[in-house]
């Protein structure tokens, strides 16, 4: 259990360094307790969405290309990854400024850096909750990462 705690824990700490999360949508209600620190990266620690939202709950993409193969290279596949989470997001009409909870799955810890770089340039100041985890392996044997995401969007 230690040995979990800790990757889920090291997971947070990669990244930019720790800073002040202001909130980039400001229909949502970002948790930023004092006492507690924020995680480094593109993650919070919480958000409240009130009524008068629609949800959308997206299935894990992982890094294939269009025609379901992998490449060997996990910047690539990351970027394709998060690219099939923003095409589910655009069909639904939303944005990354809509994500309120990104989960990860990596396969190799070795990855995070390029993880944490990628997904810091893709969703941008966007700072949903998060979970990442490192896994022994994934449903297609050449998949290095699947992504998924909760969004939530005011309903006018």
């Amino acid at each position: 259990m230690n040995r979990f705690i800790a990757t889920v824990l090291s997971f947070w700490a990669f990244g930019l360094g720790a800073a002040a999360y202001a909130s980039d949508n400001p229909n949502f209600q970002y948790i930023e307790p004092d006492g507690v620190d924020l995680p480094q990266a593109s993650f919070g620690l919480g958000v409240v969405i009130e009524p008068g939202h629609r949800l959308a709950f997206l299935t894990g993409r992982t890094g294939a290309n269009a025609d379901g193969h992998y490449s060997d290279d996990f910047e690539t596949q990351a970027r394709q990854a998060l690219a099939a989470v923003e095409l589910l997001l655009n069909e639904v009409h939303m944005n990354w400024s809509d994500v309120v909870k990104i989960n990860v799955y990596l396969t190799d810890r070795a990855d995070i850096p390029v993880w944490g770089r990628v997904r810091d340039e893709v969703i941008g100041a966007s700072k949903p909750s998060g979970t990442g985890v490192i896994v022994k392996g994934l449903a297609h044997p050449d998949a290095r990462v699947e992504v998924t995401v909760i969004a939530a969007q005011k309903v006018d």
